[in-house]
């Protein structure tokens, strides 16, 4: 495909050579892998000619669910824009399982000890699926869990780019003004998804391997924890690198060191800084495996050699593993045509779907927000400081080095509170200790919440990362300890 020419790299905001995901730079990088993302189109022509189960190659998630809804309500898959989008975000929705019943939710404690078991018994999510797009979400009854406006908005913004064009291999999504509201017990109704037509490409998700990356781990107690998890970890390195020296090996590529449960990720806003209990975290790579079993011997010694309070080493010396990347490019659709085989025998039917359809205009956009609200003016109310998480919830994912966090008011007055006060640079400030490229900020006035859009905030993300969070879920937990300043007479019914 690399030889056609006609792979094009593939980017979240721009489009800018900067924000690209790693991309190989070398022939000598062995591949591993490179899958495109297909849609729903081919589910529901195997539907159609008579097929129960559908096995696919890689789709996306929402085609699950869009698929078996086009066969269903037979709608025209170029055209129905709107009923289509309904249907996507009913498959994003409900995508990872519990995250629409109670897990991941930032009200922990209510999915926690909910009725029924609660996480022990935890009831994942079932979507009741109308011809027009609307859907309800909802679970068996029973199980442990709950389905609020809280738990489908939180996962309504989970993995979210820009939520006025959230790019489908069949529809492009606008997210912006769908509404949530609680219509029973554990039952949420989700309307106003806008559509669009797709794009004329296909993501595709590669890997390659670059080089070789281990992991130790030396727990250490007492007073100064992390001051001498670091100072170990120093050393260890320090030590390693002298033995590259020595047998004329090159140094590593990269390196890192943490103190695990001093809210190392927190960077300049830890408050657990005289943690008496911490993991030194010690990570590497090295373009060859030797470079890393170098560093791995240099861990026992630390025991005796180095700081008091060395409890052990985890599961025992570490051993190098490949050092496998993520890199995303985009192939046009019409280079990658479906092919389909239903039933056996004598009565098996072989059928190539390729892509027809229309696609969006090059510079195609959403359609402009109207101004957001403004708090209201009143310079004599007193305000008070008090963290996020008290008039929010959030939620956090990654696209690749790319993560998002979503942040919804808990009561549309907060809204423009949070609106006015979280903006893309106080964003990128907060959290400038992780984000090395850039803040973008999108509204979603219809579930009053704010997406950001964190370009080269993962250390390269997916495996080959070497932060501890390297898919950005407690990002949106961090942002939760953000400080903001409301009215306090808005904070009595909380």
């Amino acid at each position: 495909m690399n030889a056609k020419g006609d792979l094009l790299p593939f980017n979240y905001i721009t489009g800018n050579k900067d924000e690209v995901d790693r991309f190989p730079d070398s022939e000598n990088k062995k591949k591993l892998s490179l899958n495109a993302y297909l849609g729903a189109i081919p589910i529901a022509e195997a539907l159609d000619a008579g097929a129960s189960i559908v096995v696919t190659g890689r789709v996306v998630d929402s085609a699950l669910v869009l698929g078996p809804l086009l066969h269903e309500f037979k709608w025209n898959p170029h055209k129905d824009w709107d009923e289509m989008a309904g249907a996507s975000l009913a498959g994003h929705i409900i995508e990872c399982g519990c995250h629409t019943t109670g897990g991941n939710f930032t009200d922990w404690e209510l999915s926690a000890n909910s009725p029924h078991g609660g996480w022990a018994n935890m009831g994942f999510p079932v979507v009741e699926c109308h011809p027009n797009g609307e859907f309800i979400v909802t679970k068996p009854e029973e199980t442990g869990g709950l389905v609020s406006v809280g738990t489908v908005k939180e996962q309504l913004v989970y993995e979210v780019l820009d939520p006025g064009s959230y790019i489908l291999p069949d529809v492009i999504l606008d997210l912006r003004n769908v509404k949530v509201t609680q219509v029973g017990k554990d039952r949420v109704l989700v309307t106003g998804a806008k559509g669009r037509p797709p794009t004329p490409y296909l993501k595709c998700s590669g890997i390659y391997v670059d080089g070789y990356k281990l992991t130790a781990d030396l727990w250490i107690g007492g007073v100064d924890a992390r001051r001498k998890a670091l100072a170990v970890g120093d050393a260890v390195i320090k030590r390693a690198r002298k033995n590259l020296e020595r047998f004329g090996i090159e140094d590593y590529t990269a390196v890192r060191v943490e103190a695990l449960g001093s809210e190392s990720t927190y960077g300049p806003h830890s408050t657990a800084l005289d943690a008496r209990e911490v993991c030194c975290r010690i990570t590497a790579v090295h373009p060859e495996k030797h470079g890393l079993l170098l560093l791995g011997v240099e861990l026992a010694p630390s025991a005796t050699g180095n700081a008091p309070g060395i409890t052990g080493g985890g599961a025992g010396r570490p051993h190098p593993s490949p050092n496998m990347t993520h890199y995303s490019i985009l192939a046009p659709k019409t280079a990658l045509p479906a092919h389909l085989t239903i039933g056996s025998g004598d009565k098996q039917i072989q059928k190539t779907v390729h892509f027809t359809g229309p696609t969006h205009a090059k510079n195609e956009y959403p359609p402009a927000l109207p101004a957001a609200p403004l708090p209201p003016a009143n310079s004599n109310e007193e305000t008070v400081l008090v963290p996020l998480i008290r008039i929010a919830y959030a939620r956090s994912g990654d696209k690749g080095d790319t993560s998002n966090v979503g942040v919804i008011a808990r009561d549309p007055k907060f809204y423009p509170y949070i609106n006015q006060q979280l903006t893309a640079n106080s964003v990128k400030e907060y959290m400038g200790h992780l984000v090395q490229g850039k803040v973008a900020k999108y509204e979603l006035p219809g579930i009053q919440a704010l997406n950001f859009v964190l370009t080269r905030s993962l250390g390269g993300g997916g495996l080959s990362s070497l932060n501890l969070d390297r898919q950005g879920k407690s990002y949106g937990q961090m942002v939760l300890s953000f400080k903001v300043k409301v009215p306090k007479g808005l904070l009595s019914n909380l």
